[in-house]
């Protein structure tokens, strides 16, 4: 991913990761692969951020970008790099349903317009 673009990586109410405990994503930047220093000291998102919006019909979007998305969507922004390559791992914990299934299929970020 390039740090210079905005994205947001919906998860429809069915992507959801199913897991029985908790999921997190977490960016890092390249080559070095290290932790993005930003002003709200978040370096992961997931099921257990205190103030995670999800959306009326269920589902979720994550803002990935290095400037706030906004007072309404900053809840639901991990930041990313001001520029250059970076890279997002999804983690999750205690899988079931789809992902024990091997069915399940994780969204791809989308950039911003």
């Amino acid at each position: 991913m390039d740090g210079s673009k905005d994205y947001v990586l919906h998860f429809s109410k069915d992507q959801v990761p199913p897991v029985k405990f908790f999921w997190s994503m977490t960016v890092y930047n390249l080559p070095e692969r290290l932790l993005i220093d930003n002003s709200l000291n978040r370096y992961a998102i997931g099921s257990r951020t205190p103030g995670l919006k999800t959306n009326a019909d269920g589902s979720i979007d994550i803002y990935l970008q290095s400037k706030s998305p906004g007072s309404q969507k900053e809840s639901n922004w991990l930041p990313a790099p001001p520029t250059g390559p970076y890279y997002m791992i999804l983690r999750m914990y205690g899988p079931q349903g789809t992902l024990t299934k091997g069915s399940w299929v994780a969204p791809q970020p989308a950039i911003q317009k």
